[in-house]
This record gives C-alpha cells, structure tokens and sequence, in this order.
C-alpha cells in the first residue's frame, strides 16, 4: 500500500512539472496570411493541415483573376465654337438684347439694316410672334437647333452658323428673315416712330393724320404736298408720272420722284432733277437719300435719266456695271446713244 501511494506521488509530480513547463514556454504567433502547422509558420492554402509547397502557390496565383481596372470617370466634353456661340445667341434672345443679336448676324443683313432699324423691328415681331422662350438645343452640321417656346406651341427652329472675319455669325432664320416695318407695325403711330428713328420717309403716307407733319420733318412744304395729292390722284400712270416730274423740275426737288410707283420712272426722274445742276454725282445722294442703300439698278437709271436730259455720255463712266448683266446692258446703251 505505502509503495502504491509512492508510484502516485511521483506520476503526480511529473504531470504538474510538464504542465509547468507547457505554461512558461513561449507562444508562438503567425502572421497572416501564414497559420501555424505543427510547430512551423507557412502557407496552407487549401487548409490541409499541410503547408503549401511552391508549385501549389504558383498554381493559386495563376487561377486567381487579375483585378480590373478602377474605371476613371470620362472628361466632360468641351462645346465647340459654334455650340458656344449658341448658347450666347439663346441667351441675349431671352433677355431681348437685340443689341447683341444684331452683332451676331451675318454681314450681309447688317448692310441692309442699321442697328436702330434692326432692334425697333425685332422687338415688336419677337412679341407679335409671342416667343416667350429660347433654348439651345443641339448643332446638326452647321446648323444650330432651338426650341422656341410660344404660348401652348414648342418650335424647333433651325439657323445656320457660319464664319466670317469678325467671328461667327448666323445666318437668318425664323423671325430673324427679311423683318419689314409692315411686319412690326398695326397701327399709324408705329410707322411714325419707324420714320423718325430711320429716316426714312417713305412710310410717312401710313401715318394717318400725321402724314403732313412726318414729311415736314424732311422740309416738304405742305403746298408741295398738296401739289403732290394732285398728281398722285391721276389714273392714268404715264400721265401721274409726267406730273410728278413736272413738279419735281418745277421745285428742283427729288420730292415727287418718290411719289412715282416704279424704279424705272422714280429713278430717271431723279436723273432730271440732277440734270439742272448739270452733276451726274447726285444721282448717288438721290438714290440713297431715304436711308436705304440703292441698287446699282436703280443708280444706272437715275445717270440715264441724266443723260437724256444733258447729252452727257461720260456720266455713263459712273454706272456700275460689275457682273450685274442688266446693268452691264444699260450701260453699253448709254455709251452709244444719245438722247433728244
């Protein structure tokens, strides 16, 4: 009995000597991804209690799908020139500045209208039109898209652009195309201010009542219009046209030439009108005098009209002629006849 109670003394003792021993001994830690197999730190893939060798690494790397790419947002796209200039001509449109919208059109429309005449015209037919929006919407060629919101209605409304020296301009389009004064006014007060702002006398007959005041801002005496109202009230055209030369000779004033329906006649008598101071040149002032620019055409007729009068063919010298096929004739007919 005592020698079984010595064996269990002695077992006892060397169970808390190696739970001791396990106690005090350092703890081993792996880092990740590494795990501890056995007593050894390594790679264990496939959880096999194994560690990896190297040509099972190599085969999980080869497997393992390379990363996309982080998708980076595309740059915003930059307008071009053109949409840009759109974008400016929508603006000043809706804020009515057709100071800004005169000098974004084309050249050649700024040579038939002053900037006066082009912003008194716009604003009544812009309203008249009842446009109460503008929007940009795409160029297609050269060609800018706007919607043009009026009342209930959406316009698509298309002009194009094009590029001339001082920048790009457009052409005209929608309201913007041959605007005229009988366009833009209903009433007699509408031309009136038309004439005062343009000079351009002759509307003064639309003013009603004001008539004889509109064209006295132009220094016609009212005898001479009432000498005018005479002729004019003639049925018989080339007769109406013999009395409004007449009268024109008589005063030495272009006033009744205006009164006259057609260039040809209107010109020439103008031509006769110059013919007393015996000066070709005036044939330009005269033509040009309602602050409208005249015609090579309706220029050619007034120096014929000289002609017929003063026998003068070097005035012919000062017919345009250009590429202008009519002009081109009249004046290979001023040079070779002379007028009785």
């Amino acid at each position: 009995m005592r020698r079984h109670v010595e064996i269990i003394t002695v077992i006892s003792g060397i169970v808390f000597a190696l739970f001791f021993l396990i106690g005090c001994a350092p703890q081993i830690t792996c880092e990740a991804p590494n795990v501890m197999v056995g007593n050894t730190c390594c790679l264990d893939i496939d959880e096999n209690d194994e560690c990896d060798s190297v040509d099972e690494l190599e085969a999980v790397i080869e497997e393992e799908p390379s990363p996309e790419p982080e998708a980076k947002p595309a740059p915003a796209a930059q307008d071009s020139a053109e949409e840009q200039f759109a974008a400016a001509f929508e603006s000043s449109w809706n804020k009515k500045n057709f100071n800004a919208l005169y000098k974004m059109m084309d050249s050649s429309y700024k040579r038939k209208y002053s900037q006066e005449e082009f912003n008194f015209l716009m604003k009544r037919i812009n309203e008249m039109t009842g446009v109460q929006s503008v929007s940009f919407k795409s160029m297609i060629g050269n060609n800018m898209e706007y919607i043009v919101t009026t009342g209930d209605d959406k316009l698509k409304v298309r002009g194009e652009v094009v590029k001339q020296d001082d920048g790009l301009k457009h052409k005209p389009f929608f309201i913007f195309v041959d605007p005229s004064v009988e366009e833009a006014c209903r009433d007699e007060e509408c031309y009136f201010s038309y004439v005062k702002i343009t000079g351009n006398r002759n509307f003064c007959d639309r003013t009603g009542d004001r008539r004889e005041e509109c064209l006295s801002m132009f220094g016609v005496a009212k005898d001479l219009l009432a000498k005018m109202d005479d002729c004019v009230e003639i049925k018989e055209y080339y007769t109406k046209v013999d009395c409004l030369s007449e009268l024109a000779l008589d005063e030495k004033s272009i006033e009744p030439c205006w009164r006259i329906d057609y260039d040809k006649q209107r010109f020439e008598c103008m031509g006769e009108v110059a013919a007393i101071d015996k000066d070709p040149a005036l044939c330009k002032e005269y033509v040009d005098s309602h602050s409208i620019p005249g015609t090579r055409l309706q220029h050619a007729h007034c120096i014929m009209g000289y002609v017929r009068v003063t026998s003068d063919n070097d005035a012919c010298k000062l017919i345009e002629r250009k590429d202008d096929v009519v002009v081109g004739a009249m004046v290979e007919n001023c040079d070779r006849l002379k007028f009785t």
